[in-house]
This record gives structure tokens, C-alpha cells and sequence, in this order.
């Protein structure tokens, strides 16, 4: 596990107990080792009625290409989540009930859009929800990543974080999906859109251990923390919640 992996299981204390954190540990050695993976991160949790679904992440020589999850309920037997189905990411925000925990119950509700039954299975749910706040809610510093002569996108070494002033301004974090498919070398140093310029505005900032660490966290999708610790390449995000979007967002502006 990389540095700031580590440090950003660390800064999740208050979610992860120390023998959460060993298991943690020691399985994304052995996954990483068994799925050939680059990378592999600790995601989070999506709680369930049942049981939680712990989660990780992983990938080989690009963040876009061939990603992989995992999930688990114990932290010892992990399985990896299937491919995302389009009606699932069609179904997710109107499926409002809190997950079970069990991936094979099915979900019956209505659909709002034609006032029909549907069905949807908890894993193919499961799915959907890493997925789309995934894609949503990943942010980085500027400069901390960069597209390499054979297009794909890595982290910038060159990268040694964010001073304390500039850690401060929302306009120094950007989303990672705005680097899919860029061929330019460094696509996120002169970008406008940052987090600042969502719509709505789904981000709170501020600074915590006496002002070492930036933390950045969504109302948009509750539980998602952003974490940089000023002045290092150390930085990461983590979501612990019940993956169900925040539409109370809007009357909260």
C-alpha cells in the first residue's frame, strides 16, 4: 500500500477500527498480488440493514482503464463486483431504500418516470452507486496527476502538495474525470472547473490538526471526505455512507 493510501485509512479513525485497518491491510496485498493490480485502494462503506459492504478499488497501469472493485462484509473474503448495468445506473437514484447488506435481495419499486414495477438486485445496485460517486465525487489537487507519452493517466511525482493558502481555496481541487480521454500532459493546471463551480454547490472545506490537513467534504453524496495534508503529496478520499444522493441539496444553498 502507498503512502498516502495509508495515511488516508489513518485519517479515517473515527470510521475504521485499528483491527478493520490490519485486515484492511492485508488483503489488498493479496488481491493486488492475485488480480496482477498496480494499485489498489481502500474505497469505503456503504452500510447496509444487514451488514456493510466494505469496499476496494483497484487498477493496473491506468486510472480509466480495466478498473476493478471489490467488496466484503468481513474484511477476509472479498468478491469482485460485476460490470455496471445501464439500467441500474438508470434506476439508482429512484431505488430510495437503505441497502440491505444481503447482494442478492431485489428491489421492487416504481419507476417514477412510467409508473411501473420495477425490479433491481442489491449487487447490481451496489455497483451502480461506487460507480457514479466514483465518477461524481473524485477530486484531486491541481498538478497531481498527468498524461504519460503512451496516453495514460498516472500520478505526477513532480507533485509535492498544496501550500496552506492555496489548500484553502475550493479552486485548487479539481474532478479526476475531467482528465478521461485528454491527451495533453498536464489538462488540469489551467482548468476552470473546479469544485468551486459546481452546481450546486456541493462542497464543504476546512482545516483540521491545526491546520495540517485540508479536508474537503460533499453534501452532495454525505460521507465522501476529501483529505490533503498541506504541503505533501499526501492526499486521498474515502466515503463511508449509505449510497443514496443528497436531493435535499438544493434547499440547503
Amino acid at each position: 500500500m502507498d503512502s498516502f493510501q495509508s495515511d488516508t485509512i489513518f485519517l479515517q479513525g473515527e470510521f475504521l477500527s485499528s483491527e478493520q485497518k490490519i485486515l484492511i491491510c492485508s488483503s489488498m496485498k493479496t488481491l493486488r498480488d492475485e488480480n496482477k493490480l498496480k494499485v489498489l485502494k481502500f474505497w469505503g462503506r456503504i452500510s447496509g440493514i444487514v451488514n456493510d459492504y466494505y469496499l476496494l478499488q483497484g487498477f493496473t497501469s491506468d486510472c480509466f482503464r480495466n478498473v476493478k472493485y471489490f467488496y466484503s462484509h468481513d474484511l477476509i473474503d472479498w468478491v469482485r463486483l460485476p460490470r455496471v448495468e445501464p439500467e441500474a445506473l438508470r434506476l439508482l437514484d429512484d431505488c430510495t431504500s437503505l441497502f440491505t447488506g444481503i447482494p442478492s435481495h431485489v428491489f421492487t419499486f416504481m419507476s417514477p418516470l412510467d409508473q411501473q414495477e420495477v425490479r433491481l438486485k442489491e449487487e447490481d445496485r451496489l455497483t451502480a452507486a461506487v460507480v457514479v460517486i466514483n465518477n461524481e465525487m473524485s477530486i484531486i489537487p491541481r498538478s497531481a496527476f498527468l498524461i504519460g507519452s503512451y496516453n495514460q493517466t498516472m500520478k505526477n511525482k513532480m507533485f509535492k502538495g498544496l501550500p496552506f493558502d492555496k489548500s484553502a481555496d475550493q479552486n485548487s481541487y479539481v474532478h479526476f474525470e475531467d482528465l478521461r480521454g485528454s491527451k495533453v500532459m498536464f489538462p488540469l493546471l489551467d482548468s476552470t472547473n473546479t469544485i468551486e463551480t459546481d452546481f450546486p454547490p456541493a462542497w464543504k472545506l476546512q482545516h483540521e490538526q491545526e491546520g495540517q490537513v485540508a479536508v474537503v467534504r460533499s453534501q452532495l453524496w454525505p460521507g465522501l471526505t476529501f483529505h490533503h495534508q498541506v504541503d505533501s503529496p499526501v492526499y486521498g478520499w474515502t466515503y463511508f455512507g449509505d449510497g443514496r444522493r443528497n436531493w435535499d441539496i438544493c434547499y440547503m444553498i
